[in-house]
């Protein structure tokens, strides 16, 4: 038993010791969860719109309301301009993101029946783009409605603007981005939450392959071989030092968490014990792996490229790097290691309870178990020269 601690402290002081590894399985996690996080998940500010209202009839006081109204505001902040050159000019440098113009004749057209319009001008960002984009077409869309009304008896267009008000800005505006939302790609969680739970499995799964480098590098030395010939048990020793990686791993984790929880705002759920637990089988699934893996390679360099490829895309299948894969690609996540682990902390997010939160742990327990048990009879290879 002393040896087998003795190699876990000494294992842990030469992993800590190795700065490129601590960048890479600390900082790297935390940068990639920032970058993704934000760029999938980040709620875009309103949109800067110039407004020009040229027209003076019964509608402008309705058009005006409608602009400023707590339903649009959230997406479009409207400034007032004095003319539709001065919209134009502001939209093409950029002082505005967007640039509505309501020419003289919409209202007496409106009223008329006639064709009527307002003068959209689309600025740089596409995004802010299709936002006002939808809140112009939801007055407008009122206004062609009531039109229809009014050529077909059924009342008239501007028969609401008497009240001062219409009915188009005391209805909810409904923004919609291209292709699916949000809420729909990262399922019940935020992006934040997603790739933090995803980056955190594929660097846990990093570091076994580190433990199992570090194995076929005294291997190569012939420092196993000089342990070997000590009194004590062989076998304890190794084990110790795969205890220390896994102690490594334990450590990684409490940082990314603790990181993402403190700095990034990023909610894990209430159930630590049970995010401990689902790190613990992913870092004992990852090292069972990487040694499995390792035993057919006589080169770490072999290895080392092998299981980055096998975990880049064992993350990508799960769903690690692009949300909600469908098909084929999408079924043949559910064989990875990453989707299992990923899928467990996601339901502790989610606050799920019986089978839906039991279940992925227990298929990552059996993972874990399989692995390790296959581990251990293809250690020899790992670790003797003649083997």
């Amino acid at each position: 038993m002393r040896a087998f601690l003795t190699a876990a402290q000494y294992q842990i002081i030469s992993l800590c010791r190795m700065r490129n590894l601590i960048l890479t399985l600390f900082l790297q996690p935390l940068v990639l969860i920032l970058l993704l996080g934000h760029a999938f998940g980040g709620e875009m500010k309103p949109a800067k719109v110039g407004l020009f209202i040229e027209d003076t009839g019964a509608l402008s006081s309705s058009i005006q309301e409608y602009w400023h109204s707590e339903q649009v505001t959230a997406y479009a902040a409207v400034e007032i301009t004095r003319s539709e050159e001065e919209t134009r000019q502001s939209v093409e440098s950029g002082r505005f993101d967007y640039g509505v113009v309501i020419r003289e004749g919409f209202s007496e057209a409106v009223t008329a029946g006639q064709p009527a319009q307002w003068v959209l001008m689309p600025g740089h960002d596409d995004s802010r783009n299709i936002a006002v984009r939808a809140v112009a077409d939801r007055y407008l869309s009122e206004m062609n409605l009531k039109q229809s009304a009014s050529i077909n008896g059924l009342g008239d267009a501007s028969s609401d603007t008497e009240n001062g008000s219409t009915d188009a800005s005391s209805k909810t505006v409904q923004i919609g981005t291209l292709g699916v939302s949000a809420e729909h790609l990262f399922g019940t969680v935020n992006a934040n939450q997603y790739y933090a739970v995803s980056n955190l499995i594929m660097f846990l799964l990093y570091a076994g392959m580190t433990g199992t480098i570090v194995l076929q590098n005294e291997k190569q030395n012939f420092t196993l071989q000089r342990i070997y010939t000590q009194p004590s048990r062989f076998n304890m020793v190794v084990y110790g030092k795969l205890a220390g990686v896994v102690c490594f791993g334990i450590v990684q984790s409490i940082v990314i968490i603790a990181f993402t929880t403190f700095v990034y705002d990023v909610d894990w759920g209430n159930r630590l014990d049970l995010t401990a637990l689902v790190c613990l089988l992913s870092i004992a699934a990852g090292i069972g792996c990487a040694i499995v893996i390792a035993s057919f390679f006589k080169s770490h360099q072999a290895f080392r490229s092998f299981y980055s490829i096998f975990i880049f895309i064992a993350t990508f299948l799960s769903g690690g790097m692009v949300a909600n894969l469908d098909g084929t690609v999408g079924e043949l996540g559910k064989f990875t290691l990453n989707y299992w682990s990923t899928k467990g902390l996601r339901g502790i997010m989610n606050g799920e309870l019986g089978t839906d939160l039991w279940m992925p742990i227990g298929v990552l327990a059996s993972i874990a178990v399989v692995l390790l048990a296959i581990g251990a009879v293809r250690m020899s290879k790992v670790v003797k020269v003649n083997a």
